[in-house]
C-alpha cells in the first residue's frame, strides 16, 4: 500500500518564518496572572483513540498458525501411516478443492449434487455447465462436469473436462486416476499407465491403484512395478 503524505512541512516551514520576524510584543504593565493550562479540544472530526490490545490478543496474532495448504497436506498424505489417517487428509485437501470463491457457484454445486444422486443427469449437467461458465477456473465445478458425463457415458466429454480439471489443478490425484480408467477402458493402456503413476506418486493410499499399475506396467513394459 502507498503511503499518502500530506504536504504539511512547507506549511510548518512558512509559518515558523513568519513567526521568526514578527516584531516582539509590548510588555503588559498589568500582567494577568498564569492560568492553569487545559488540555486541548479534540478537533471537530477527530477519530476517538483506539485501546491497545491486550497483551495476550497480541501475542494470539504473533502465534496464529498460517492455514494449511494443499501441497503440505499432499506431503502428509504420501508418509500416512494408515488407511484412516489417509483418509482423513483426504477429505481435508477435497474441502480446500471445493471452495470455488463464489456463493452462486456452491449453491448450484449442491443443486448439482442432489440431480446426480437422483440420477436426473440432464439437469445435473446443466447446473455444471453453468457452475463452469460461472467461475471458469474452479477446478473442481469441471471435476463435478465430468462426473456427470461419465453417469451420461458421455466418455468425450468427460475426457475433456478430467483435462480442463488437470490444467487447472495439476495435482488433482482423482481426476488423474479417472483419466487413467477411461483410458484403461478405451485400449489406451500406456497413456492410462502415466496417468495411474502420476495420481500414485501424489497419493498412494488410492484404492486399488498399486493393482491397476501392475497389472499395466506387465502389459505395455512387460515387468512389475
Amino acid at each position: 500500500m502507498r503511503l499518502v503524505i500530506a504536504p504539511f512541512a512547507l506549511a510548518l516551514i512558512m509559518s515558523s518564518s513568519v513567526v521568526g520576524l514578527a516584531a516582539p510584543a509590548p510588555e503588559d504593565p498589568h500582567p494577568i496572572p498564569n492560568m492553569p493550562r487545559t488540555a486541548p479540544l479534540p478537533a471537530p472530526n477527530a477519530a476517538p483513540d483506539k485501546a491497545p490490545a491486550a497483551p495476550g490478543a497480541r501475542a494470539a496474532a504473533r502465534t496464529a498458525p498460517a492455514p494449511v495448504t494443499v501441497d503440505q497436506l499432499l506431503d502428509r498424505l504420501k508418509v500416512a501411516e494408515d488407511e484412516r489417517t489417509a483418509r482423513g487428509i483426504e477429505r481435508q485437501i477435497q474441502e480446500i478443492w471445493a471452495r470455488s470463491g463464489s456463493a452462486t457457484a456452491e449453491l448450484l454445486m449442491e443443486r448439482g449434487a442432489k440431480a446426480l444422486a437422483d440420477e436426473d443427469f440432464e439437469t445435473a449437467d446443466a447446473l455444471m455447465v453453468k457452475v463452469t461458465e460461472l467461475v471458469p477456473a474452479y477446478a473442481e465445478g469441471w471435476h463435478r462436469r465430468a462426473a456427470v458425463a461419465m453417469h451420461k457415458e458421455d466418455f468425450e466429454a468427460a475426457v475433456t473436462s478430467l483435462r480442463q480439471v488437470l490444467v487447472l489443478q495439476p495435482k488433482h490425484y482423482v481426476a488423474m486416476a479417472e483419466l487413467g480408467g477411461i483410458l484403461q477402458d478405451f485400449g489406451d493402456k500406456e497413456h492410462a499407465l502415466a496417468a495411474y503413476r502420476q495420481a500414485f506418486e501424489l497419493n498412494p493410499h488410492i484404492e486399488g491403484i498399486e493393482d491397476r499399475i501392475r497389472e499395466l506396467t506387465r502389459s505395455v513394459e512387460g515387468q512389475g512395478i
